[in-house]
């Protein structure tokens, strides 16, 4: 499901009814989710929650391994709940065997994590930048809609000069303020 429909969009843009077309409406829909991809690519996070069935990593592949933390990253960076973790075959009981201490970080409790390059560590859960598992970010949502609404040709504003004459100016990119807070988001870097 995306994180904005074209209605969204369209209120942003304050688009008349009578614009809002069946066509209008399927191109903000396949906008808005190239547009989701594009930024998903540029932050190096998810924006929507996707459940995950089965993320093989091993230290170096999707998580760095330092003693008894496992620090996720990439697209997995955020984590929004663990179904399961299987290390080296055995499957881990949460709160017994490890814990999710930050929206990254699972830490083994009394061991330390195996350092096999094997693929040897499998997660099955729930990841992305979200406020809930149900609920998206709202600062993302809306430079989401900016960005659809400035790649869809269809946001203007209609200025007046002051001497009765009206013009419509198109809007075709993000605001610096928004350029900016989009930049905000990229994936931390671990160190």
């Amino acid at each position: 499901m995306a994180i904005a429909t074209a209605t969204e969009v369209f209120d942003f843009m304050q688009t008349n009814d009578e614009e809002r077309s069946p066509g209008a409406t399927t191109l903000l829909t396949n906008l808005i989710s190239r547009v989701t991809t594009m930024i998903e690519d540029y932050i190096g996070r998810k924006i929507e929650a996707t459940e995950e069935t089965t993320i093989k990593i091993h230290d170096g592949r999707y998580c760095d391994i330092r003693g008894n933390q496992l620090f996720l990253n990439n697209i997995y960076y955020d984590i929004v709940s663990i179904t399961s973790i299987t290390e080296d075959g055995t499957t881990l009981v949460e709160e017994t065997d490890y814990i999710l201490t930050d929206p990254n970080i699972i830490e083994r409790i009394d061991g330390f994590w195996s350092n096999t390059d094997q693929l040897n560590i499998v997660i099955v859960g729930k990841f992305g930048f979200v406020q809930d598992a149900d609920t998206p970010n709202q600062s993302i949502k809306q430079i989401l809609i900016e960005a659809v609404s400035a790649m869809s040709g269809m946001w203007s504003k209609i200025l007046s000069d002051g001497e009765g004459n009206t013009f419509g100016v198109q809007r075709g990119s993000l605001t610096t303020f928004t350029k900016d807070k989009l930049k905000r988001y990229i994936q931390p870097t671990i160190l």
